[in-house]
């Protein structure tokens, strides 16, 4: 009885703004589709985890190797990590973000980041879901069944989905699985995966609302924005940083961001340009 007063209450809200619509053809039709991926859940390719993660353990180990052999710090600890930087400049960086460390050009901070992200992949995605596996009995068909939300609070967890709105997920959040290992996500015999996505939907989104010529006339034209910035940023630094991270980039100036934030998202990629190289790009 709660729920259908909460309903008849939410509905007239929603027919007040003229939101029904949106929520009727496209909101709800979702409802079935979401509740199967939880009930179901996702096929995981364990023997796949297992080789990816031994692949894992051994480069994080030839990499520590690497730099206690050439720079004496063993680098699987932060205090290590800024002990080295600080025998190779001079000061401590007060800190192992990523997103500081990689304004330093040098090589060896090229070697703490790989570190770093094979590290950080092979425990927190491939051994976490090993652990699951153990946890279930070694099944053959094994799968995840995260929980997906839209705008919602989970009282068990205490966390907060995100502020935008956007769907999300939890226990796991496969909304954060890296691009190199998705492969382990596999469809049930007789399934198929496949993706449906707005194209440059956000920039589309910017074009309407700013009614800036170039980018009304390069989306009517079937351009790639993405893809066009990416091929600047190449013409200006000399690096290709990918579409992925040009991408990031144009986000980062859809919401605020200036050259300080593409500054840190170059470096990133190991690509270098001073500020007011990047603020000519902005």
């Amino acid at each position: 009885r709660n729920t259908y007063d909460l309903y008849r209450l939410l509905r007239d809200q929603l027919v007040e703004t003229n939101q029904w619509e949106v929520y009727n053809t496209i909101d709800r039709p979702v409802v079935p589709i979401v509740a199967s991926m939880e009930k179901y859940g996702t096929p995981v390719d364990m023997p796949a985890v297992l080789r990816s993660y031994r692949e894992h353990v051994t480069i994080v180990a030839g990499l520590r190797a690497a730099v206690l052999e050439h720079y004496g710090f063993d680098i699987r600890t932060r205090k290590n990590v800024r002990a080295l930087i600080k025998s190779q400049t001079g000061y401590d960086p007060g800190t192992t973000d990523k997103r500081i460390l990689s304004l330093n050009p040098a090589g060896y901070i090229d070697l703490i980041l790989e570190h770093s992200a094979y590290k950080t992949r092979g425990n927190n995605f491939l051994k976490a879901l090993i652990m699951r596996w153990v946890a279930a009995g070694k099944p053959d068909d094994f799968r995840i069944y995260p929980r997906f939300n839209q705008a919602s609070k989970d009282q068990d967890e205490g966390a907060a989905a995100p502020k935008t709105g956007r769907f999300s997920s939890a226990d796991p959040n496969m909304q954060n699985q890296p691009v190199e290992l998705r492969d382990i996500y596999v469809p049930p015999d007789g399934y198929e995966f496949f993706a449906a996505d707005y194209g440059a939907v956000e920039l589309r989104v910017a074009a309407w609302l700013s009614q800036d010529p170039q980018m009304l006339a390069g989306l009517s034209e079937g351009r790639d924005l993405h893809s066009e910035f990416r091929e600047y940023i190449h013409q200006v630094t000399g690096k290709d940083v990918g579409r992925k991270s040009a991408k990031e980039g144009n986000f980062e100036q859809l919401f605020g961001g200036g050259a300080d934030t593409l500054q840190k998202l170059l470096a990133k990629k190991r690509s270098f340009l001073d500020i007011e190289g990047c603020q000519a790009i902005v």
